[in-house]
């Protein structure tokens, strides 16, 4: 979590937003990995909490409002507006479709990656992380 927290406004000095610290139920982490939302104690966007399992991008927007899930418009959305102010994601990470629960065409995730790399500079990376042995990704917002 230390790694996180240096990668807040507070301690970020190319980050634009206001200070603050990465701590608390009132901040939120753009991530998939919501394990490290919840061992930091924050929320993640609304419809992230099923983590990489949380994107249905075929679903009809009404049906995934209804079961707590993002289609490709809502992810897109989030991507484009969280106020999160630090992102953190795994390999995992806008990689996988559900339900299948299949990886996402290469071109997918490059359109993902650069709207999360728009808002959002690499502050850290972490590897090997996780059961995979994957890298983990932190970003703080620009």
């Amino acid at each position: 979590m230390q790694r996180l927290q240096r990668a807040t406004p507070a301690t970020n000095p190319t980050s634009h937003s206001p200070q603050s610290t990465l701590h608390g139920p009132h901040l939120t982490l753009l991530t998939q990995d919501t394990y490290l939302a919840v061992e930091a104690g924050l929320k993640v966007p609304d419809g992230l909490e099923l983590g990489p399992f949380s994107y249905f991008p075929e679903m009809a927007r009404e049906k995934a409002e209804a079961c707590h899930v993002l289609n490709r418009e809502m992810l897109h959305e989030i991507l484009a507006s969280s106020d999160a102010p630090v992102a953190a994601f795994s390999g995992y990470g806008l990689a996988i479709r559900c339900p299948e629960i299949t990886q996402l065409p290469i071109d997918e995730q490059t359109e993902l990656w650069t709207m999360v790399e728009s808002r959002y500079e690499q502050t850290d990376e972490v590897t090997p992380f996780g059961q995979a042995d994957t890298t983990l990704r932190v970003f703080g917002r620009k």
